[in-house]
């Protein structure tokens, strides 16, 4: 993260070096501006000049021009002669911009994308071509699971700046997020091409995988949910499975006080394809990856171990939701199993024991690979000390940006390593 924030310090103290001039603003339909001192019209197009150099943009995406008051008052632009804003005005409004960046990236390296966007925001508009200003807004509103905005900002972006390479990888995960995979794949690859990167490569091989796999898909959507699965598959089935989390969406978004912002897709495959896409052992019975991701196999009717699976991985989608994807893996899948019903039986709870038991450092149990069992007593044991409501708590503490010890402490008056060892003590007295 500290990384991150050196570029994007870097990246927008290079971009804000020129000064700006008097400009007409140029409305979009998507709700940008774009203000520019030099533009015109040829055939469809309308042309300006940028930083970027010269770019064209259609004209039916520009709802109208709003003439700058030196402009407006020359009848012709294209002799038009803009008057330079004054060195000091400038300087205060680059200053600004530099402080509204800096804030920014700060809130965004603690993880409070709510404030972090609001600042980057406030940067664009001071100055719409701040490009890491713009992707860094972009990023903090797909973490809101604010796509509506974050779209609408990366069209404006790329409109200024045509080879933004994070900018197409952005737009390419939002079309993603919308079951869009087609034009999700065009933007990576234009993204990996500008900009080569492995994280845009993994981005680009799990969905041609994904592609591939449901190419002869069906896709349902409704209020809360898209959902997507084979053609051979019964509709009656399909049905079922939407009515089905539907219900479940209400339940859990009452449980957990909270509401995902976007829809939730949830994706059906046949056993196979679920292991070629996921590339997931045999044993995994459902996947949430920012998408729902459930094997089929011969199912005929909605029985009672396909709504467990279901409703485990969408009490993922809920929690990474709320917590904007700050929640540990441990409190994922003990929620998760608290959710979808899983007993930690006697048996269960004596394999706790014993691993417990063998442990020099009890914060160490999950080292070697998180044991689910481990993950269900410690979420239970967390739910015996102060209620059900105090998880929530800390779901929402770090959605506002708290580390996970932070919310633990306000929660529960200790830290993860502190309780672990209470937690582990405990489990230790009841096997006497």
């Amino acid at each position: 993260m500290r990384e991150k924030l050196k570029w994007v310090l870097l990246a927008c103290a290079l971009m804000l070096t020129v000064p700006r001039v008097s400009a007409d603003r140029l409305h979009l339909e998507s709700g940008g501006v774009i203000e520019t001192a030099n533009w015109w019209v040829e055939e469809d197009k309308i042309l300006y000049r940028s930083r970027a150099g010269t770019v064209g943009i259609p004209r039916s995406m520009v709802l109208r021009i709003e003439r700058s008051p030196v402009a407006s008052s020359i009848e012709s632009s294209a002799t038009a002669r803009p008057v330079s804003r004054s060195v000091e005005q400038d300087n205060k409004r680059l200053d600004a911009v530099r402080v509204q960046i800096e804030t920014g990236a700060s809130a965004l390296e603690l993880g409070d994308y709510e404030t972090a966007s609001g600042h980057f925001f406030h940067a664009m508009s001071l100055e719409p071509e701040a490009y890491a200003a713009r992707v860094q807004y972009i990023f903090c509103e797909i973490q809101l699971g604010q796509d509506a905005s974050a779209l609408s900002a990366a069209l404006d972006g790329l409109v200024l700046a045509p080879e933004g390479a994070e900018l197409h990888e952005l737009l390419g995960d939002l079309k993603d997020r919308d079951e869009n995979l087609h034009e999700a794949l065009r933007s990576w690859r234009k993204a990996f091409s500008i900009k080569p990167h492995d994280r845009i490569r993994t981005k680009i091989e799990k969905g041609e995988r994904d592609l591939q796999a449901r190419r002869d898909y069906e896709l349902a959507r409704t209020s809360h949910f898209n959902l997507r699965y084979d053609g051979d598959v019964d509709e009656a089935l399909a049905a079922d499975v939407t009515e089905y989390l539907e219900q479940v969406f209400w339940d859990l978004t009452n449980t957990y006080s909270h509401t995902p912002r976007q829809a939730v897709t949830a994706l059906l495959y046949p056993n196979q394809a679920f292991r070629d896409v996921t590339q997931a052992a045999e044993s995994v019975a459902g996947l949430y990856d920012g998408k729902i991701r459930v094997p089929l196999g011969g199912l005929s009717h909605l029985h009672r171990g396909a709504k467990r699976v279901l409703k485990h991985e969408l009490t993922h989608a809920v929690v990474h939701s709320k917590s904007r994807g700050r929640c540990p893996r441990w409190l994922h899948e003990g929620l998760a199993q608290i959710s979808d019903g899983t007993v930690l039986d006697s048996v269960k709870q004596r394999k706790v024991s014993e691993q417990l038991a063998g442990l020099d450092d009890a914060t160490s149990w999950d080292k070697d690979g998180l044991s689910y069992p481990l993950a269900q007593s410690l979420v239970l044991w967390l739910e015996d000390q102060r209620g059900f409501p105090h998880l929530v708590w800390v779901l929402e503490l770090l959605g506002n940006g708290q580390s996970v010890d932070e919310a633990l402490e306000r929660a529960y008056g200790d830290d993860y390593a502190a309780l672990c060892r209470r937690w582990s003590a405990e489990v230790s007295r009841r096997r006497q």
